[in-house]
């Protein structure tokens, strides 16, 4: 019994020996974490393989993982990393096998050419990373640019025609020849009747000239059977016959020379409040009109008799029916039964000149606009305050103008960017609207009532937009508003016709040139037939030509207020497609 209590100390103490001497110097046979044993891992397929987009790469990412020994290590997880455009990259572990080896059975990258990643992680040791060269694959798809235009006979088109050529995936395919055949008229040619598609997969047809007669003209893409070609269609208008233009914010109407009161762009009643027109449209219950006019939203037509109608947005009293309902679909005669010798339509309010030269005005008021000494809205005509009698009126957006027939120039309305082309100090109540933060009340500064433009020099005619222009005696043109005083505007020409635009003015030279300038210094537009008579919208311009009477358009086109069969912005007055019937 004494022997087995004597041998107790010593195991014990030999047992705490052990466990002193592991924990210093690792002296136990507890087993080492398989990737704490890790030491290298190397790819044992390509680090780089080019394949076309949608294909799965020759031979999947495979990797061995080693000790320091260089032996393999099993059970080691091996992260397999596929990098995405979120924050969240796409991720799968594998663990190693008893050759220490682990891979994906394979690896379809993204379509999109270019370059694709993967990357490979084990513990701390370095990334390893895979990559793959995405090439474009077979042509699956053509998509044409250029398409839909109209153009003048004989002429090159704005837009050059180009075709992109993609891929199931849509990446551009390089290095495919595309064929170009031009189809229409004698006259109508493709400048490159082949062309092979560039590092974007674009092939550049060039200029596409049209012939000389009007019609539909065609240009077809093609590449094989296996894609299907493109089809691209211009046209050259028939010419529409006019005696009378009038443009507006985004519509225009005309009197055809065969008869008739025709309209097109943004609708003004008749047709569809909803539907625009890109081509004129017969307004079907008009009277026989000798000349029209176009504000924001409302047309205006005069009768040989001095007769006065007005149709489309009513809202503000501005078609002068006596009421302010939202739309007049017809054109209604104006109420008070007065004659008139000329109308001019603005923003939301009208103006006219009676037969014995005394100004008249209804419509919107906010600014004074109406000229009657308030600022109260109108219905139906109202006199404007003033003993002066004139031989000509034109109206802008919130302002109004006329001359005397000594050719002095009054204005009246709205006066925040010196419209009226003086200093008032006149304050006006008015609500503006702004497209984040709604409607809103502001004091701007007005003349209700007609002021002299004293600053100005004798003017022969005088035209309203946002600001105003008028053109001198001489045939110089100058102009006002626009936060500006009185600016001459510089020009190689005499005019014979100015018309204020937004911004600026254009105009005719004495030789039926069109000039247009926004800047001071005047350019002008070509190519372009010889005019008798120009009119403006907010951002669009028609004229009348010289030698045929035919109409022309050029500027903006949101609405089809060009009246050229589309809604493509044109730099060049082009022929206003003449109407079905």
């Amino acid at each position: 019994m004494q022997r087995r209590s004597a041998a107790r100390p010593a195991r014990r103490a030999v047992t705490v020996i052990c466990s002193v001497v592991s924990t210093l110097v690792g002296c136990h046979d507890s087993p080492v974490a398989p990737v704490d044993r890790a030491r290298s891992v190397t790819a044992l397929s390509p680090l780089e393989q080019t394949i076309v987009a949608g294909a799965a790469v020759g031979v999947p990412p495979r990797v061995v993982v080693r000790d320091g020994a260089s032996q393999p290590v099993a059970d080691v997880a091996v992260l397999f990393i596929i990098p995405t455009t979120s924050d969240r990259p796409f991720s799968r572990t594998i663990r190693t096998s008893s050759d220490g080896t682990a891979g994906l059975a394979d690896w379809t990258p993204p379509g999109k050419a270019g370059t694709a990643e993967l990357i490979v992680r084990v513990g701390k040791l370095p990334d390893l990373r895979f990559k793959a060269l995405v090439k474009p694959g077979p042509p699956s798809f053509m998509s044409a640019s250029g398409d839909d235009q109209v153009g003048l006979a004989g002429a090159a088109l704005p837009t050059n025609v180009s075709v992109l050529v993609i891929d199931l995936f849509q990446n551009g395919v390089p290095g495919i020849t595309v064929a170009f055949t031009a189809l229409g008229s004698a006259g109508t040619t493709i400048q490159n009747a082949r062309a092979v598609t560039n590092d974007s997969g674009v092939a550049m047809a060039g200029a596409w000239t049209l012939g000389t007669e009007p019609g539909v003209y065609t240009v077809v893409a093609s590449l094989d059977s296996t894609v299907a070609p493109v089809t691209l269609k211009a046209r050259v208008n028939v010419p529409f016959g006019v005696s009378s233009i009038a443009a507006g914010g985004f519509a225009t109407c005309a009197i055809a020379t065969s008869g008739g009161t025709y309209c097109w762009g943004q609708t003004l009643g008749e047709i569809s409040q909803a539907l625009n027109t890109s081509t004129p449209v017969r307004v079907s219950t008009a009277p026989a009109f000798a000349s029209l006019t176009v504000g924001g939203h409302h047309a205006c037509g005069l009768t040989a008799t001095g007769g006065a109608y007005c149709w489309g947005a009513n809202d503000r009293g501005q078609t002068g029916a006596g009421t302010d309902s939202a739309l007049t679909l017809t054109p209604r005669a104006v109420a008070g039964g007065l004659a008139f010798a000329q109308l001019s339509a603005g923003g939301e309010f009208t103006c006219g000149l009676a037969t014995d030269g005394r100004a008249y005005c209804w419509g919107a008021n906010n600014a004074g606009q109406v000229g009657d000494g308030t600022s109260v809205g109108r219905t139906k005509p109202m006199a404007v305050r003033t003993d002066k009698l004139f031989a000509s009126i034109t109206v802008g957006q919130e302002h109004a103008c006329a001359l005397t027939p000594e050719h002095k120039t009054y204005c009246w309305g709205r006066n925040d960017s010196l419209q009226v082309g003086v200093a008032t100090s006149e304050l006006c109540t008015t609500t503006e609207y702004d497209f984040y933060y709604g409607s809103y009340v502001v004091r701007t500064k007005c003349s209700s009532s007609p002021v002299l433009v004293s600053l100005l020099p004798d003017l022969v005619s005088v035209s309203a937009g946002s600001g105003a222009c008028g053109l001198t005696v001489p045939g110089d043109a100058v102009c006002w508003g626009h936060s500006a005083g009185l600016t001459a505007i510089s020009a190689p020409v005499h005019f014979v016709k100015v018309v204020a635009t937004a911004g600026g003015m254009c105009g005719l030279s004495d030789s039926g040139a069109p000039y247009c300038s926004k800047t001071g210094s005047t350019t002008s537009v070509t190519p372009a037939p010889r005019f008798t008579d120009i009119v403006a919208g907010v951002q669009h311009q028609c004229a009348i030509t010289a030698d045929s009477g035919y109409a022309y358009c050029w500027g903006t086109n949101t609405a089809g207020q060009l009246g050229i069969g589309n809604y493509a912005t044109s730099t060049f007055p082009v022929p206003v497609a003449k109407p079905d019937r």
